[in-house]
């Protein structure tokens, strides 16, 4: 709500009280009013905007505030109610949204509270509908296809839909002639790595050295037979076995504990990269001789974020899409509490890269 000369904080408290309230109420909702310091936008604001299954934002008298608060709900999330005392507080630009007038009189109360019930029914019954031009560029159709991409750069037709991104069954002929795409270190800061597939056990074996003060080695292992995978039966976990290998602990200076993180490639060519935040990583902890799998979990939207620092970020979704998998990222490096895998030299090996209905 305003803070605004035209109106005294009481008046506004009674706007809220008499009108705002009560219609949420009514709703099924409980209605808590943003509280605001003066001149800036506090953290609670943010929190609350993240947070609430809807907003009510009155815009009336245009108060900056207001529409920044506006603009940082459009751009989190759905479920927002522009409402004003008359038309003219409202850009013409975001009339055609969800936008209600309102007044004090009795009549006008009643009015409001039946047209704010039924906006928050239609809300219910379709909860992904475009309530802003900001949802309507994320709801836009990509300007082309994964295909476009994924074959452009090298990968056959028809995708596949086993389930299986890559097993590790190397041939020398036709198929699946090999499992790696490419291998990167901070050579500037002369880390190392070195990777080769093991036909006894089906995996590969990854050597790296990070030196202090580089980013992580990584492996980017290539789609089995060079087809994408097409998840068709939409199976919401991405697994890898990965293990130390018991020759790693007769060497010295070799970590005991290796920081596995993981980027997913998808038909965009898209790098998108599994953790709370940018550059956070998950870090999945490997150790012992024993093979372990672990799991990213492809639906929780959350856990991704876009990796601009390769691949394409232009003229695709701006929400993960994991329908097609092209390529998959492992970073690695020595245990860490925050950031990155971090500095030392290490022994690993991963096998079974395929997507799976559950964690077991």
């Amino acid at each position: 709500m305003p803070f605004s000369p035209t109106a005294s904080e009481r008046n506004w408290t009674e706007v809220f009280e008499r009108v705002f309230q009560p219609s949420l109420e009514d709703c099924g909702y409980s209605c808590k009013r943003a509280e605001t310091s003066r001149g800036s936008l506090i953290a609670s604001i943010v929190e609350g905007l993240v947070e609430a299954d809807l907003v009510i934002a009155d815009v009336t008298d245009r108060n900056a505030n207001v529409f920044y608060e506006l603009g940082v709900r459009h751009s989190l999330r759905r479920g927002t109610i522009i409402v004003s005392q008359g038309t003219d507080h409202v850009p013409s630009d975001l009339r055609g949204y969800w936008f209600l007038p309102y007044g004090l009189r009795p009549a006008e109360v009643a009015k409001f509270k039946a047209d704010i019930k039924r906006i928050v029914a239609a809300f219910e019954e379709h909860p992904k509908r475009s309530d802003s031009p900001v949802s309507d560029y994320l709801d836009r159709e990509p300007l082309v296809s994964q295909d476009d991409f994924h074959t452009f750069c090298g990968l056959k037709e028809p995708k596949r839909g086993d389930g299986v991104f890559q097993d590790f069954e190397v041939v020398a002929q036709g198929g699946n002639i090999s499992a790696v795409q490419f291998l990167w270190a901070d050579s500037f800061r002369g880390s190392k790595i070195h990777a080769f597939v093991r036909n006894d056990d089906k995996c590969l074996r990854i050597e790296f050295k990070n030196e202090r003060g580089s980013y992580p080695s990584n492996v980017a292992i290539r789609a089995k037979g060079e087809t994408a995978l097409a998840n068709s039966n939409r199976q919401p976990f991405l697994g890898f076995e990965a293990r130390i290998p018991s020759e790693a602990s007769s060497k010295q200076g070799l970590l005991k504990k290796v920081s596995v993180s993981m980027r997913v490639v998808n038909g965009w060519m898209q790098h998108w990269e599994y953790g709370d935040r940018p550059r956070e990583p998950t870090k999945f902890s490997v150790e012992g001789p024993d093979w372990e799998r672990f799991n990213v979990n492809l639906d929780k939207t959350t856990l991704w974020n876009r990796f601009d620092a390769d691949g394409n970020h232009l003229g695709a979704p701006l929400a993960p899409d994991f329908s097609v998998i092209c390529c998959v990222i492992f970073e690695f490096g020595a245990p860490n509490a925050r950031g990155l895998p971090g500095p030392g030299k290490g022994m690993v090996e991963v096998r079974k890269v395929q997507l799976y209905d559950d964690t077991k």
